[in-house]
């Protein structure tokens, strides 16, 4: 039943395209060490022979056959490749990447371009605002640099004061002739200076 289960090749089955030879089909079919032993026994080949032994050319000859179907099979691979390298046109691929650098190289031209318009743009508007800067500075004879305070509680602390300051003198005058006495004066009187200082915080935001 051996040979229903050996392979009908001296290889291994693989799906590879050069496959490992298959020593063990070799040694059932060639049997070195039966065949050696016999010849050995009958000292074939002599001690003193150069000349390989009859089942050592056997194997040589069975691993030669498989390299030479292994090379048939590289060579036809190789010529393979060589006919669809063959086939490529370089030409048209050079032309299409040439193609490619020039789209690009014009795109970034543009962008260059765009970019250096908004660049020059922008720089107007910053020497501007540099000029009308050192103009006021020298209109209104201002030599140090601006100070800007950490806080503006202090700022608005003030304000809230001189609010409510005003808002109790004028309270004081208005009370006369209202029903509800100095309370309603005051009340009157604040509302107001949140209107004037309403109007005046516009009219400073807007300068």
């Amino acid at each position: 039943m051996d040979f229903i289960v050996q392979p009908p090749h001296d290889v291994l089955p693989s799906i590879q395209s050069f496959q490992e030879i298959n020593c063990e089909k070799l040694k059932t079919d060639l049997q070195p060490d039966v065949r050696g032993g016999e010849r050995g026994r009958r000292n074939e080949p002599a001690s003193d022979s150069r000349d390989l032994d009859t089942v050592e050319q056997e194997i040589l000859h069975r691993i030669d056959a498989q390299a030479k179907a292994d090379l048939e099979i590289f060579t036809g691979e190789m010529q393979s490749y060589a006919r669809r390298l063959g086939t490529i046109s370089h030409e048209g691929y050079a032309g299409e990447i040439r193609g490619k650098l020039r789209s690009t190289l014009a795109d970034f031209k543009a962008e260059v371009h765009q970019g250096r318009d908004e660049l020059y743009s922008q720089r107007r508007q910053i020497v501007d605002l540099d000029d009308d800067y050192e103009r006021f500075r020298r209109q209104h004879g201002i030599s140090h640099s601006a100070d800007y305070p950490v806080s503006r509680v202090l700022h608005w602390s003030i304000i809230l004061l001189l609010m409510i300051g005003e808002g109790i003198l004028n309270g004081l005058m208005l009370k006369r002739g209202l029903e509800g006495g100095l309370i309603a004066g005051i009340g009157i009187a604040f509302a107001i200076s949140v209107v004037n200082v309403g109007f005046l915080g516009l009219f400073l935001g807007s300068r």
